[in-house]
């Protein structure tokens, strides 16, 4: 059989668990009180089970369970990604139920991509090591700023898992498109749970996996530069980047402390002005694709994804610009609000 077949019937496999176990995680989610409670930054006004990422971390190793149990051959590298994809969402379900401080956090963040890094490949080169560290703190860290409303994280995590998947398997062979394929799967799983009425959350637990899948992958093929890994990797990011870029900017030229919670990001500014959450979430999935369309378009030019990553820069200004004068929390209707202190995430 070949290495294809096993990942498609490894997939099927790795989903019908999933589907299966959904129902349960929520069950005992709500059984040890894990809940999303709404606080003054929140977009939710009713208590919400969280730690819906599990979900993702079960389909990813039944998944690739199941391929290697079937007789496939999964490479140092996608096991590096995969148990550093672990970590990370033990890490974020530690603070989910815990809340842990921040920077602790981010120490433990750190050194986790630090470690994975290092098993994942032994001939990349340092610089590109260093690259896929801070990397991958980056992307768990800015895919959690963006986990504000229904199915935003969701939907992206099956965009980058689909083009992940879609670039390993042209590059590298089935066995790489494994991990970034069954995390897309995972995300689809969820988001039948998520929207359109949110029953779970991701969590900081899906939030810190779901793009250190891809993030370490490419760092662990970055050493072969055919492999085009910007492209595949970062160029989907870039509206998301823009996005937490200029809010973080304009916070804290505003002498708001950066890692203070709250809800300015620009999706949240036109959630709160009327603006559907499914439109939101709609037009960044669509900047993504394009994004990506276009840096594959031009053979993986970095020149390009800067220009790009610049224009969603000036078009996230004038977005800010645009909501200056959005409603007050207590003015928007659906959303009520809390004076609960906030928790610092």
């Amino acid at each position: 059989m070949t290495e294809p077949s096993l990942s498609g019937i490894a997939a099927f496999v790795g989903v019908a668990v999933g589907l299966a176990a959904m129902r349960p995680l929520i069950r005992a989610l709500e059984r040890v009180e894990l809940f999303d409670l709404p606080i003054y930054r929140s977009m939710h006004h009713k208590p919400t089970p969280r730690g819906g990422g599990l979900i993702v971390l079960c389909v990813a190793s039944v998944t690739a369970s199941t391929f290697w149990l079937l007789g496939g051959v999964l490479p140092r590298t996608v096991l590096g990604a995969l148990l550093a994809t672990f970590a990370l969402g033990a890490l974020g379900l530690a603070d989910d139920r815990f809340g842990l401080g921040g920077t602790f956090r981010l120490l433990c963040q750190f050194g986790i991509a630090s470690v994975s890094v290092v098993v994942v490949e032994s001939s990349i080169p340092v610089t590109n090591r260093v690259i896929g560290v801070f990397g991958v703190v980056a992307a768990a860290n800015v895919f959690n700023f963006m986990d504000g409303i229904d199915g935003m994280a969701g939907v992206h995590g099956a965009l980058f898992g689909v083009l992940g998947a879609w670039g390993m398997g042209r590059t590298s062979g089935a066995p790489f498109s494994l991990l970034p394929g069954s995390v897309a799967a995972g995300c689809l799983v969820f988001l039948h749970w998520n929207v359109p009425r949110a029953r779970v959350f991701l969590g900081d637990c899906g939030a810190y996996a779901i793009p250190a899948a891809t993030v370490i992958l490419a760092t662990g093929v970055s050493a072969n530069e055919e492999h085009h890994w910007v492209a595949f990797f970062v160029a989907p990011w870039a509206a998301y980047a823009a996005d937490v870029g200029v809010t973080l900017c304009v916070r804290i030229l505003q002498g708001h402390p950066p890692y203070k919670g709250h809800r300015d990001h620009l999706y949240q500014r036109l959630v709160l002005n009327g603006t559907p959450p499914h439109r939101v979430v709609l037009a960044y999935l669509a900047a993504g694709i394009s994004a990506f369309i276009v840096v594959v378009a031009s053979d993986g030019r970095r020149d390009v994804l800067v220009a790009l990553l610049s224009v969603y820069v000036i078009a996230s200004i004038a977005g800010r610009y645009l909501t200056q004068n959005l409603r007050t929390s207590d003015q928007v209707a659906g959303i009520k609000t809390s004076t609960t202190p906030i928790d610092e995430r």
